[in-house]
């Protein structure tokens, strides 16, 4: 989707996904120990 010009923004994806499923792929990609970084912070 990239490759066709497209871009995760806050506006079209971002604001649609849920903190937990954001803190679940993070979890995934980096580790439990910055998904628990991240927790406390704010969904803008």
């Amino acid at each position: 989707m990239v490759a066709a010009g497209w871009e995760p923004t806050a506006d079209n994806y971002l604001n649609r996904v849920p903190k937990a499923r954001i803190l679940e792929a993070v979890c995934e990609a980096k580790g439990e120990v910055t998904a628990q970084l991240l927790d406390h912070l704010k969904k803008v």
